[in-house]
């Protein structure tokens, strides 16, 4: 277990939330997208060898590219898991 890994995970999605308020008037949206796996990394590659199931570095960034083409009106201040972005079960909405 990684001493701090939850507190820190924590106050990234308030400082989402805290800055896409903040934003929100100026029509830039604010979101955290978090992995759903662990991302094959060399890091993770060397120290966590044990790993069935992980993702890589290319469908995270493709999970990133297809979050930051989102209509900012429509979604903002939300931590989004990678593969719901790229399976399509995560939907924006409408502040509306």
């Amino acid at each position: 277990m990684l001493p701090g890994y939850g507190g820190s995970k924590a106050a990234l999605e308030h400082l989402t939330q805290c800055v896409a308020y903040d934003l929100a008037d100026h029509r830039i949206a604010v979101n955290a997208l978090s992995p759903s796996k662990p991302i094959l990394t060399p890091g993770l590659s060397y120290y966590a060898r044990d790993f069935d199931d992980t993702a890589s570095a290319d469908e995270f960034a493709r999970a990133a590219v297809e979050l930051a083409l989102v209509d900012p009106g429509r979604v903002t201040g939300r931590t989004i898991g990678h593969l719901q972005v790229l399976d399509g079960s995560f939907r924006p909405f409408g502040l509306d």
